[in-house]
């Protein structure tokens, strides 16, 4: 029963490292590409998320709740928060690529990150474009 136990809880902390890891790279994705526009939902879901998995994990088994109720919670929270972090992500694969090994002069780190919406010559998608670097489309690889 015990080790039983203790596989789920590993389980379970794997999957919140998981979606922790996801909300903090979705918020500092949009921190650096959208010249810093807040994203303070994603912080809060991210608190939200470890602070009910934590919460649920860390609860007495002295209230009455089963390990079977504790696991559709716990798996609930995580699907919600992954499905949040998936609508939230959405828009930073519109994200242009930049080709480090064609740069002749060095650009400074906080201009390198400036972005631009455009949109793509050859396949017309929404991209948003590197200021200044040369970028290419995620979708068709051509030079925007």
């Amino acid at each position: 029963y015990w080790l039983q136990l203790h596989v789920r809880m590993a389980l379970y902390d794997l999957l919140l490292a998981y979606g922790v890891g996801l909300g903090i790279a979705t918020h500092l994705s949009y921190w650096k590409f959208f010249q810093g526009s807040p994203c303070r939902m994603t912080l809060l879901l991210v608190v939200f998320a470890h602070g009910t998995v934590e919460f649920v994990v860390m609860m007495p088994w002295s209230t009455g709740v089963s390990m079977l109720q504790r696991s559709v919670f716990l798996v609930l929270a995580l699907c919600l928060s992954r499905g949040y972090f998936s609508c939230k992500s959405e828009p930073l694969r519109e994200i242009c690529v930049v080709d480090v090994g064609t740069l002749e002069v060095a650009v400074p780190a906080h201009l390198a990150s400036k972005t631009v919406p455009a949109v793509c010559p050859g396949c017309s998608a929404r991209v948003r474009e590197f200021i200044y670097l040369r970028s290419f489309c995620p979708a068709c690889d051509i030079n925007v």
